[in-house]
């Protein structure tokens, strides 16, 4: 017998009981083919990557379990006939060091609105500012001593501004 991994999708239709007896059920599939449970674990009701049979949401359940090789493809057609999987995945080999779900909050707990911010948008506002801060570095400063001209300061800042358009095009 080899071991595989079963990952499926209960439908959000089925209420909390009622996903519960279709874990036993599938269970129940895996012995009646010949296989032992290892494992059986429930990532409780989380939100899909993309809708299934027009479904946004989905109780997740893992299973680990020992089946005879010959048995596999009949107990993949038992689980595509029952209505209230959305889908299935049954993966030759258990993943060694197996440590339970990951690490995201639960469907219900997603929608609270505190959010922290994305850790995207923190790494390209830094990309942004390091830029902007080796630009300054770069531009020369006037000195003190320069005598504004005659037109006033909005003149004296058009060289100094064309300066530091030149700068960054010296570096490259």
């Amino acid at each position: 017998m080899n071991e595989y991994e079963l990952m499926y999708v209960i439908s959000p239709r089925l209420m909390v009981e009622e996903a519960e007896s279709a874990i036993e059920r599938v269970n129940g599939l895996i012995q009646d083919a010949g296989g032992e449970v290892l494992l059986t674990d429930n990532w409780g009701r989380r939100r899909l990557a993309y809708p299934i049979k027009h479904h946004f949401e989905g109780t997740y359940v893992l299973t680990h379990m020992t089946l005879p090789s010959d048995r596999v493809a009949g107990f993949e057609r038992a689980l595509h006939l029952n209505e209230g999987i959305l889908r299935h995945l049954v993966v030759r080999g258990i993943v060694p060091g197996y440590e339970g779900p990951p690490e995201e909050e639960l469907v219900y707990a997603r929608r609270s609105s505190t959010r922290p911010a994305p850790p995207r948008a923190a790494a390209a506002a830094a990309d942004e500012a390091a830029p902007a801060a080796e630009a300054d570095e770069a531009a020369p400063v006037p000195a003190a001593d320069d005598a504004a001209p005659a037109g006033g300061p909005a003149e004296a800042e058009a060289p100094a501004a064309a300066e530091e358009a030149e700068a960054p095009a010296a570096a490259e």
